[in-house]
């Protein structure tokens, strides 16, 4: 379902939260996102929610969580099928699609206020179920008694399909190098999932026809990796980076299979203080793409700032996502210049 900037404005609280930047990168954000909607638009009011609630939830997550008696303080131990280590459930923040129809809590009816969308949180449950239960949701007042400002949390089971092809059909994001040695680029980014049984130092094949080889993959749930090629960048250009977009950005990314791909980020699960890989950060999109389009790189369409790596997509009850690896916590955590 297409998020439109009146289904934003109709779904968001109608005030600001309790929430300031407190960091250079959220006051520069803040200041963006002023310039283009004049400080109370679908895209500050949206980003100063994003942050309040994703805050919010970092401290009180689990508590949350456990009221749908689900865990999400473990993740798994094990590799799954789909190549790296996934949580039982993993929150999401933004604009969440709900069947209201199907919903017995009538406040997420009112919060969606016709739009299909309801402006809160996602709880992904991946322990299996059935897709079609009724949505359950959790209210999180803000502010104080009485205040009246409630924030949903849907609980969705919900499954993903990883864009999974031979590697020489998925999607090389940009250039990379190393950041401590700044050397003329020789290696591309892409999907870890796409060379999902492969070790570094094993061969993968290019789309092009040439050999490449596997230098190293992202650890845990964080779906990134990096293989080498016979060919080097000429002439790099750095690649800039926004570590923390805001819900409602319009983006866009070019699929090997599907071409150009435009949306908007309904939701993110993104804390760029902290790059852990047992939580991996996340950006939900409006569209979807294909099989072969995984590692493509997901860009704000507003300066061209990369955000993400397409990975998927995200089924949860009637509806889906496109679904993105956040593109900060993959240099951080392998130390990369990224170049175009």
């Amino acid at each position: 379902m297409s998020l439109t900037l009146e289904t934003m404005l109709r779904a968001l609280p109608p005030d600001m939260p309790p929430w300031e930047a407190g960091t250079e990168g959220e006051r520069d954000k803040v200041a963006s996102l002023r310039d283009r909607d004049g400080g109370a638009g679908p895209l500050s009011r949206g980003y100063a929610w994003q942050k309040w609630l994703t805050r919010y939830l970092r401290e009180n997550g689990p508590n949350v969580a456990s009221g749908f008696g689900v865990d999400t303080g473990v993740p798994s131990d094990r590799m799954d099928r789909k190549g790296y280590v996934a949580p039982q459930a993993e929150f999401a923040v933004g604009y969440v699609e709900t069947d209201v129809a199907a919903s017995r809590d009538t406040r997420v009816r009112d919060a969606a206020k016709g739009t299909g969308y309801v402006f809160g949180a996602a709880l992904y449950d991946h322990r299996g179920g059935d897709v079609t239960d009724p949505v359950v949701a959790e209210f999180i007042p803000v502010g104080s008694p009485g205040a009246g400002i409630q924030l949903p949390v849907v609980r969705l089971v919900a499954a993903e399909v990883l864009h999974a092809p031979d590697p020489s059909n998925a999607t090389a994001a940009c250039w990379a190098s190393d950041a401590r040695t700044h050397m003329m680029p020789n290696r591309v980014l892409t999907a870890k999932h796409a060379v999902n049984g492969l070790a570094p130092g094993d061969n993968v094949a290019m789309a092009d026809g040439s050999m490449g080889q596997l230098v190293t993959f992202c650890p845990a749930g964080v779906d990134a990796a990096m293989i080498e090629c016979g060919a080097r960048r000429p002439a790099p250009v750095p690649l800039d980076i926004d570590p923390d977009p805001a819900v409602g950005e319009e983006v866009s990314f070019h699929g090997a299979v599907s071409g150009t791909v435009s949306g908007r980020i309904t939701r993110t699960w993104i804390f760029p203080d902290n790059s852990s890989a047992y939580d991996a950060h996340r950006i939900h999109l409006d569209e979807t793409g294909k099989a072969g389009d995984s590692g493509a790189l997901l860009r704000l369409k507003s300066d061209r700032r990369a955000v993400g790596l397409y990975t998927g997509i995200k089924h949860g009850r009637s509806t889906q996502t496109g679904m993105a690896q956040a593109i900060w916590q993959v240099t951080d955590l392998l130390g990369l210049d990224l170049h175009e």
